[in-house]
Order: C-alpha cells, then sequence, then structure tokens
C-alpha cells in the first residue's frame, strides 16, 4: 500500500481498538514514516505505550449488557486515551442509562 497519511490513521486506529478489546484503555499509539537508506522506501514506524490493563466486571445487572455501559464513554471508538476521571464518567453515564430507561436511581 501507498504510504499515505490515511494508512498512518488506519493503522493508528485499528492498533488502538485492539488494544481497547484486550483492556488497555490508556494505550496511546504514534505512526510514523523512517526512509529506508538506499531504497526508495519507507518502514512504518509504531509506537506504543500500553499502560496497565483494566476490566470491567458489572455484577447484579440484568437490564444493560457491558458492552452498552462501556459504549456510554465511547471505549472503542475513541481515539484519545482515558485519564483518571474516565471511571467517574462511566458511573455517571450508567446512572443516566437507567434513568432513560424509566428505572428509579
Amino acid at each position: 500500500a501507498p504510504a499515505t497519511a490515511k494508512l498512518l490513521e488506519e493503522t493508528e486506529t485499528a492498533i488502538l481498538r485492539a488494544l481497547r478489546n484486550e483492556g488497555y484503555l490508556g494505550a496511546r499509539i504514534t505512526t510514523s514514516y523512517a526512509p529506508i537508506v538506499d531504497l526508495d522506501r519507507v518502514a512504518l514506524v509504531v509506537s506504543t505505550s500500553l499502560g496497565k490493563p483494566v476490566s470491567f466486571v458489572f455484577s447484579g445487572n440484568t437490564a444493560f449488557t457491558a458492552r452498552e455501559f462501556l459504549d456510554t464513554i465511547n471505549v472503542f471508538g475513541r481515539r484519545r486515551s482515558f485519564g483518571n476521571n474516565s471511571i467517574a464518567i462511566l458511573v455517571e453515564n450508567m446512572e443516566r442509562l437507567y434513568q432513560s430507561s424509566g428505572y428509579l436511581y
């Protein structure tokens, strides 16, 4: 494939999504091209910082799936890494999800 900015972005997004699926919510990915000496080619360079893996357990809940909860903070589509307040935001969004579905909370 040709070395384009679009390829860099697509590669970064695919790797980030795969890492988040494995629980690395704080992962940071950067991609770039580096020229290969004496060749008319470039190498794709991927730098990663994984952070610690995170897992969520939602016990006692029968109204929503774990995916529905995680979608409230855009776990899989988000480009930026998660910060220290991500859990607090998740809890607030879960409360809103219950309330908007008619549950008293």
